[in-house]
């Protein structure tokens, strides 16, 4: 019984890294470094679908809330698609923005990959959706990645616990500020180095969903920073 498990585990294993490599492939271009997900950046095109091959690696779900705490499940509705595939120059290994969206929401994870199309580590890193107020659309959870793979995780996230809905009919609200920082090290992996907390404060959701909005220009207060 073993042995058999460790046969089907080589199976699969052998079977997503080439059919990873054959989806990779598709991608045009490569994406450098430094990059910035922000609400005018565009998916790569063609889009390349990977549903089918990820759904024994990460969680298919969008966020109905702008914290992450409802989450939406439908297979004919929720998709995922290769958002990034980047630059990472002679380092042996890959790095990914997998965008897994719905009709109205969408959150972004990075996922790195060894030298063979491997998966290593996965991390959540956007929240996106649509709201009835404002401009339409915004961003809880953004980041900026740079050259020596230093990556900066931002996210407004409600007070008390609470759940605000993106559809739902919010003007206002008290929202917290953290800033997380990760090192993804040679291995692939995900490191967090420091997480930076902010006082929280009341957001307006027209300020919010402005196109040109993004989390790290704000001017909140920095109440603590853990090492």
């Amino acid at each position: 019984m073993k042995t058999m498990l460790i046969l089907l585990t080589l199976i699969a294993s052998f079977t997503f890294n080439n059919e990873w490599k054959r989806k990779t492939d598709l991608v045009k271009s490569k994406t450098s470094l430094p990059f910035e997900r922000t609400k005018s950046t565009l998916s790569t095109r063609p889009l390349v679908y990977v549903d089918n091959i990820l759904k024994d690696y990460l969680s298919i779900y969008v966020y109905e809330d702008i914290g992450g705490q409802k989450r939406f499940y439908h297979n004919n509705v929720v998709d995922c698609v290769i958002y990034r595939y980047f630059d990472l120059g002679n380092k042996n290994i890959e790095l990914f923005d997998i965008r897994i969206s719905g009709p109205e929401f969408s959150r972004h994870v990075l996922m790195t990959l060894d030298s063979n199309y491997q998966p290593v580590d996965t991390l959540e890193v956007a929240i996106h959706g649509s709201c009835l107020a404002g401009c339409g659309r915004m961003l809880s959870k953004q980041y900026r990645l740079n050259e020596n793979l230093e990556l900066e995780v931002y996210q407004l996230i409600p007070t008390a616990g609470k759940i605000i809905e993106f559809l739902s009919k919010w003007e206002r609200a008290e929202l917290q500020r953290i800033d997380t920082r990760y090192l993804i090290d040679e291995n692939g992996k995900f490191v967090k180095k420091s997480e930076t907390r902010y006082k929280p404060q009341t957001y307006d959701i027209n300020v919010l969903s402005q196109k040109e909005y993004n989390i790290w220009n704000g001017s909140e207060i920095k109440l603590e920073q853990k090492e």
